[in-house]
């Protein structure tokens, strides 16, 4: 059993497994590194600029799907056709910016998740 607590791999102990699993790391240890402050080992302003862009693209979608859809309903009466294609493209605008947002929101935390990992590994690694 001493030698499963021996080589458990460090990854699991730096996600911060919980007491019940052998862990390498002492239970003090593990509470002085779940920090919610992250230093970065590397600049961070890549996931700000994605941010921004995801931010952008989610309220161009939504003020242009609206923007479409409400110009549609106008139009329906008298250009029947053209009305519903205005209210159906206003729709899939509106959800592409939504969707394009989640995907680009998904991508920072991914991100910011693998700094964490890499941090709380660094700390394991120096015994802090």
């Amino acid at each position: 059993m001493d030698e499963i607590k021996n080589t458990q791999d460090p990854f699991v102990s730096a996600m911060g497994a919980s007491s019940s699993s052998s862990s390498t790391v002492p239970a003090e240890e593990q509470k002085s590194t779940n920090v919610s402050k992250v230093e970065y080992a590397v600049d961070s302003s890549a996931e700000t600029v994605v941010h921004t862009v995801a931010e952008v693209l989610k309220w161009i979608g939504l003020i242009g799907g609206t923007l479409s859809a409400i110009i549609g309903i106008c139009l329906l009466g008298e250009y029947g056709t053209l009305g519903v294609i205005l209210i159906g493209s206003g729709i899939v605008s509106a959800l592409s910016g939504i969707i394009s947002w989640a995907f680009l929101r998904l991508l920072v935390n991914i991100s910011r998740n693998l700094f964490r990992i890499y941090d709380l590994l660094k700390k394991i690694d120096k015994g802090e």
